[in-house]
């Protein structure tokens, strides 16, 4: 897909206010504590798979 979001981040910020940005190279990013997902996020706060991102031609949808 060349729709000009190729290099699009999600970025995420911890309790402290820090920022880590995760780069989005998939149609379909998958977020959670789970090993092997695109996106792992270490906190037992986070469900194994918390949430999906979805490049579309508009952007990107997420849904939990």
């Amino acid at each position: 897909m060349t729709d000009g979001l190729e290099g699009s981040y999600l970025i995420l910020y911890d309790e402290r206010g820090s920022e880590t940005r995760k780069r989005l190279r998939r149609e379909v990013s998958i977020v959670g504590s789970k090993p092997g997902l695109s996106v792992r996020l270490l906190s037992p706060e986070v469900s194994e798979v918390h949430c999906a991102v979805t490049r579309t031609e508009l952007g990107y949808v997420l849904a939990d």
